[in-house]
């Protein structure tokens, strides 16, 4: 019976007091004194779902004053309903200070955090954090999501309350759009979490930042990661709007980085090869700026390479890198090969290498080049095919 008499209460209140003209008690305030004289917990529920379907302006201080009355009273409440009720009016508060972005109201909010159980409370708590710009937070929310994320809990219960605080935190880092949040963000969208949790990660990433260069070289750089992530990173910077030369950087360091682990376990062999062929891909298309470190991968990919696939893929870079030193690897590469052709022992992968090699140190115009294009030119030892190749080659070399 209380509840109905509230209810017509508020819908009396509703249609006059809002409508008062200036000089006279405010429709906010006259909520306040409404809510600030119900004791119960779900006569503030009611009080509170009034006050915000009104949409009043300027609401910010009201809802943070019902925040501190509510952490206040939320370590007496027993009762079940009036739990239910309190992370009622939580959700409510949470929503309306994150709208009218009342960035004073940080403080309680994260104390809120703290306090509540509810996982969609704290999700809600955590994104009004962000909406709100409360960056004195920030660390606060990053720092959280990087403890969900090495949880890894093995009860589906708690694995879902803790992707239901893991959301929130991760919308609430996109809001704050900084570049500290992005690795958690990047670690959840790779992490252990549920299809729709990873899928919202990652889709965040690119709201905090178009250049996460940075943060992927930390990755990249730091011996306690796996292969798999690094590979991760690496495709992760590729896809992101970096700018070219961004780009080269990590490409350079993730080759690199496919050397320095040595492993006899078949799959890490496998993805760290990957991650070279991905690199020399992104060394062909944007080139190698100033790091020279970058020819010595290649020519250990050309040499050592898992498959006839890498060796190749690093011939390809090296002649779409055309500068002097690349021609004259690639031209170290042919007389390798040629001597080999010399002594009868030319294996059928050095036949395909041969085929790659000789119409890209043409490309390159580098006349480094023309030593061992010439030898093979002039050899009785190779096909008419493979000669004819390189006639083709050393005219592409003149052709500026």
């Amino acid at each position: 019976m209380k509840m109905v008499i509230f209810t017509i209460f508020v819908f009396f209140i509703a249609f006059t007091l809002f409508g008062q003209t200036n000089g006279q008690t405010s429709g906010l305030d006259s909520w306040a004194e409404i809510y600030n004289g119900e004791s119960t917990m779900p006569g503030q529920l009611q009080a509170l779902q009034a006050v915000a379907k009104e949409g009043a302006a300027d609401s910010g201080p009201f809802f943070a004053a019902a925040l501190s009355r509510l952490l206040r009273q939320y370590p007496t409440v027993r009762r079940v309903s009036d739990l239910a009720a309190a992370d009622e009016c939580a959700l409510i508060i949470a929503r309306e200070l994150g709208t009218a972005k009342y960035v004073e109201a940080g403080p309680e909010v994260w104390k809120a955090v703290e306090t509540f159980s509810n996982p969609l409370v704290k999700s809600e708590l955590l994104m009004a954090l962000g909406k709100m710009g409360a960056v004195d937070y920030l660390s606060h929310v990053a720092q959280l999501l990087t403890d969900l994320n090495t949880l890894i809990p093995s009860e589906r219960e708690v694995q879902i309350r803790a992707s239901r605080v893991a959301y929130g935190a991760i919308l609430s880092l996109e809001s704050f759009g900084d570049i500290s949040g992005y690795l958690p963000v990047f670690f959840a969208a790779n992490g252990w979490y549920d299809s729709r949790v990873k899928t919202r990660a990652a889709a965040s990433l690119s709201a905090i930042t178009d250049d996460p260069t940075e943060p992927l070289l930390q990755v990249l750089q730091s011996p306690g990661h796996p292969c798999a992530i690094k590979y991760l990173a690496l495709q992760f910077e590729e896809a992101s709007g970096a700018p070219e030369a961004s780009k080269i950087r990590v490409a350079a360091l993730a080759l690199a980085e496919g050397w320095l682990t040595a492993t006899v376990n078949v799959r890490q062999r496998n993805e760290l090869a990957q991650m070279r062929k991905f690199s020399i891909d992104m060394i062909r298309r944007y080139g190698i700026g100033e790091d020279s470190t970058v020819y010595g991968n290649l020519a250990r990919c050309y040499g050592e390479g898992i498959d006839i696939n890498e060796k190749l893929n690093a011939i390809e870079a090296l002649s779409a890198i055309a500068t002097n030193q690349a021609a004259a690897l690639l031209n170290s590469f042919i007389l390798t090969v040629h001597q080999r052709r010399q002594s009868d022992s030319l294996t059928r992968e050095d036949e395909q290498l041969i085929r790659a090699l000789i119409p890209g140190l043409g490309a390159t115009k580098q006349s480094v080049g023309k030593t061992s294009l010439t030898q093979v030119q002039r050899s009785l030892h190779w096909t008419p095919t493979i000669r004819s190749r390189a006639t083709v080659a050393l005219e592409d070399m003149t052709l500026q």
